[in-house]
């Protein structure tokens, strides 16, 4: 997966990729060698249970000043800036001074597979749900004081949504309407039956309970395919 994520961001215009590295048995460090060879990935070997939300505390406090504008988003994300050609093309269309942008998810299923395709994520899953929410975040990495969620982040300063409007403090709502017009996060939440049983078995990044993934019939609610994109 990596290395299709890491392509596709490039192409729209993302220059450096802060990747923490929790404990993976699949030849990461190998796959990347070119991209830190090159300067556009800087590597963060970051072992322990549960430890995404204190891994984006480290980034934040290491990096804050080494970036404009820092996306929160894991590896089966990818944003798409709908009316622009690249992701920074469309922040400098947006009002100054803000601290935090959400962007809105739009969630793929399975696409019917039930074992892993060959091939791209997203040529392989083209199906999503017709009511998504959700969100992710970019962020002014200066003005994040703290960061409890995956999804947005405590920030001194404003938070809008995609077309600059600015935002209450409760964001992520299921009432909520985030929009997805001018750029959205593709969430590619279950691949294919197999993946996501395999993602189920290695449990939560966020907390040591039993995760929210350990049960098929998450993959049931999460396996929407009724838009064809």
């Amino acid at each position: 997966y990596i290395k299709e994520w890491l392509d596709y961001h490039i192409l729209v215009g993302v220059e450096k990729f802060y990747l923490y590295d929790n404990e993976s048995t699949d030849n990461t460090k190998e796959i990347l060698k070119p991209y830190i060879k090159r300067g556009i990935v800087d590597y963060t070997y970051w072992p322990g249970k549960a430890q995404q939300m204190i891994a984006y505390t480290d980034c934040f406090n290491k990096h804050a000043y080494d970036t404009k504008w820092m996306a929160v988003i894991d590896l089966d994300e990818f944003i798409v800036p709908v009316d622009y050609d690249t992701v920074p093309e469309y922040l400098n269309s947006l009002p100054k001074g803000f601290a935090q942008l959400v962007i809105g998810w739009v969630q793929y299923g399975s696409s019917g597979h039930k074992k892993k395709p060959k091939g791209l994520v997203m040529e392989n899953y083209k199906k999503h749900a017709a009511k998504n929410w959700g969100i992710k975040s970019i962020v002014n990495p200066r003005l994040v004081y703290e960061t409890t969620n995956p999804h947005t982040h405590e920030v001194a300063g404003f938070t809008i949504d995609e077309n600059g409007k600015k935002l209450g403090r409760i964001i992520q709502d299921e009432n909520r309407n985030i929009t997805t017009n001018k750029i959205r996060c593709n969430h590619y939440v279950t691949k294919s039956l197999e993946e996501y049983i395999e993602r189920m078995n290695k449990g939560c990044a966020t907390t040591q309970k039993i995760s929210e993934y350990r049960d098929l019939d998450k993959f049931k609610w999460y396996d929407k395919n009724e838009v064809y994109d």
